[in-house]
């Protein structure tokens, strides 16, 4: 009876041990931090995942040649490509497993963009510039919807009730995000500007005012304007962007990094200028040299102190991910010799899901072995 006894007050202890250990894990505050997703190029396309604390790096998900194109969910769980079956999948970095968000789609069809509410995933037909859009609800695959035609751009709002859209005639129009949630026909309402857009470059700080890229009226080069969505009204960020590339500010909001093009100048016999990024603050318009060479693809960590480009070489046109250390003002390549490797992007990522199944069975098991334990004593003479 005694050892009876002992053995109840040891499962008793066990049991509430383990129920404080689930308490005290499921309340841990969470430790998000930054991780890198690129795209290997070669005969077996490829999603990388490189974590730069850990400096540990794997292989993702192999990716459709000919269709490259990655994106993050707004809670860095999630990644978006086009798989080899030709269908746009999700993998869920959580449980290591894929879902078919829609399958059978044609190479052109890429994805281009997620609602930051992670409702919907946007995706462009690019032979005929036609927005589409499917659900992203965990149920089941479904086929894709068509918004409009002859969509260049696309940015979401920040609260993702809108869609902003450029289109061939190189204006801006604004979509109530409603229609998709009703299946009542998209109606764009144009962003009254005078300015002719050549691209949508994202968002300013704040998310307020848009980035554009648009044409100057004296020198007839590319420069980056923000525009009001509400009044049209514009000003001048960044003079000769690289075109094709787009500026990203810092997380703060203090500072962006941005690929520029020096206009080319009288010893410059090739005429085509000098490309490089660099570390930009607005306020001063002072500028640091971060790379020379052709970027684009530039994504900053959420602590501001990584970012993350693609440098395209001039000999021989291949691609390479490079990391520029803010803190300690270095740069250097992730790319391996003789790799080509592109699409750079960070995420956040919160960790896995707790999962305390396991260890409430083990309670509830411990619980009925107390019980019968409690009833052997209270039966015995």
């Amino acid at each position: 009876m005694v050892a009876r006894l002992l053995l109840r007050a040891a499962g008793i202890v066990l049991v509430a041990a383990s129920l404080a250990l689930a308490a005290l894990f499921a309340l841990r505050p969470a430790q998000p931090h930054s991780l890198l997703m690129r795209l290997r190029i070669g005969l077996d396309m490829s999603a990388l995942l490189y974590d730069p604390y850990a400096r540990r790096e794997l292989a993702l998900v192999p990716v459709e040649i000919g269709a490259p194109s990655l994106l993050w969910s707004q809670d860095g769980r999630w990644v978006v490509y086009r798989d080899k079956a030709g269908a746009i999948a999700a993998y869920n970095l959580a449980t290591g497993r894929g879902e078919i968000i829609t399958s059978n789609q044609p190479e052109t069809v890429v994805p281009v963009g997620w609602s930051p509410n992670g409702r919907w995933l946007l995706l462009r037909e690019i032979t005929r510039s036609d927005l589409l859009y499917v659900g992203f609800d965990h149920a089941a695959a479904d086929s894709p919807h068509r918004i409009d035609t002859g969509i260049y751009d696309v940015q979401w709002s920040p609260d993702s009730t809108q869609l902003y859209v450029h289109d061939a005639l190189k204006v801006v129009s604004v979509i109530d995000a409603t229609c998709l949630e009703t299946g009542a026909a998209c109606v764009r309402t144009l962003v009254p500007t005078s300015r002719l857009v050549e691209q949508l470059a994202g968002w300013m700080p704040g998310g307020h005012e848009l980035m554009i890229v648009s044409l100057s009226e004296t020198t007839h080069r590319p420069q980056i304007y923000s525009l009001n969505p509400d009044d049209g009204t514009t000003r001048l960020i960044v003079a000769d962007p690289l075109p094709g590339s787009a500026p990203v500010w810092t997380p703060d909001g203090q500072q962006m990094a941005a690929p520029l093009l020096t206009p080319a100048d009288a010893d410059d016999s090739s005429g085509e200028g000098i490309a490089a990024v660099y570390l930009i603050d607005p306020p001063t318009e002072a500028q640091t040299l971060i790379w020379a060479g052709i970027a684009g693809n530039l994504s900053w960590t959420s602590d501001g102190n990584l970012l993350a480009f693609d440098l395209i070489s001039r000999v021989d046109n291949s691609r390479s991910v490079w990391l520029y250390d803010r803190a300690a003002n270095k740069t250097y390549t992730l790319t391996p010799p003789q790799s080509f490797e592109s699409l750079p992007i960070w995420s956040v990522y919160h960790g896995r899901a707790l999962t305390l199944v396991g260890l409430l069975a083990l309670d509830a098991a411990v619980l009925v072995a107390l019980w019968l334990t409690r009833r052997r004593v209270t039966r015995s003479p």
